[in-house]
């Protein structure tokens, strides 16, 4: 399996012109990726248009686009979300609820298109209800749905077409939603987590609630470093180097940790392998990407 994986890893730098893929963004059923070269490749499915075009496979890796200015690159379940040097935002495939934050709900889209005017774009977390963004002025904003109040600004149900800002602090320094759900987490520059939207499995911190309709502080602690959200649970990583994780554990990520995850949450344990770092709770690992539903397109050892 070790053999596979590193000529796996090897095959994908050296094919291609030798540039280099700089790292991977899985969607439901498709890659994509931004070579050194500041260009644009995806593979996969692409039926709503999240590849630039509507073939149903694409088997092999190709170039979207001629573009040699990408910076970042974000995958949701149905659709790409990809930002350029100059921080402009691109989109492309589902439209759904106002997914691409176009003004627009149209489902297929496989025409590369810019969202808004704003040029300070740093990251996007997608799922299938909703699109979350943060800026590098550390605000964030958010489009789609928001029937479980997603948009985090206390209204329901309306989808919400463009970009909004989601309340007004502007010490944002990181943001995860759920893949397949309507929760979001974002961390503070105080090292404190936040999250609203939809209370699945917990995720939120008080199972008596269905859902937080504004940015909420999940806990006191103040040490929070990073987070990773899969369908229904949570991956955080504190300053000292320690996993913890709660929410929802079907699908063989997790067994069920918690529905009080400020009170309880698991702390996990990690180990290296070739360089890519396996979470485990006792013996079920996890996906190398959370973004990933249903297991599809995980590495398992």
């Amino acid at each position: 399996m070790l053999k596979k994986i590193t000529l796996f890893f090897l095959w994908v730098c050296a094919s291609t012109f030798g540039q280099c893929f700089d790292g991977f963004q899985i969607g439901s059923y498709h890659v994509v990726s931004i070579k050194s070269n500041g260009t644009l490749w995806g593979w996969g499915e692409s039926d709503a248009g999240n590849l630039g075009n509507t073939n149903s496979i694409n088997s092999s890796s190709f170039q979207i686009g001629s573009s040699t200015d990408w910076l970042k690159v974000s995958a949701g379940p149905y659709n790409t979300f990809i930002i350029k040097n100059n921080g402009t935002l691109w989109a492309m495939g589902d439209g759904r609820y106002g997914l691409l934050g176009n003004g627009s709900t149209t489902t297929i889209n496989p025409t590369l298109q810019q969202i808004g005017t704003a040029s300070n774009w740093q990251k996007i977390s997608a799922s299938t209800q909703m699109t979350i963004g943060l800026k590098t002025d550390g605000t964030i904003w958010g489009w789609g749905q928001n029937d479980q109040y997603e948009m985090g600004n206390n209204t329901c149900c309306a989808n919400q077409l463009t970009p909004i800002q989601i309340g007004t602090a502007n010490h944002w320094v990181d943001i995860e939603g759920t893949s397949w759900g309507a929760t979001v987490f974002a961390l503070k520059n105080d090292g404190t987590i936040w999250g609203w939207g939809l209370n699945t499995g917990g995720l939120l911190g008080n199972s008596t609630v269905m859902a937080r309709s504004i940015p909420t502080q999940l806990n006191a602690d103040t040490d929070w470093a990073s987070i990773h959200v899969g369908v229904a649970h949570i991956l955080a990583l504190k300053t000292n180097g320690t996993l913890w994780s709660w929410g929802g554990g079907n699908m063989d990520k997790l067994e069920i940790i918690s529905l009080h995850p400020i009170i309880e949450t698991h702390q996990l344990k990690s180990v290296q392998v070739l360089g890519l770092k396996y979470l485990l709770d006792g013996k079920y690992p996890l996906e190398l990407n959370l973004m990933v539903p249903y297991g599809h397109g995980g590495l398992m050892m």
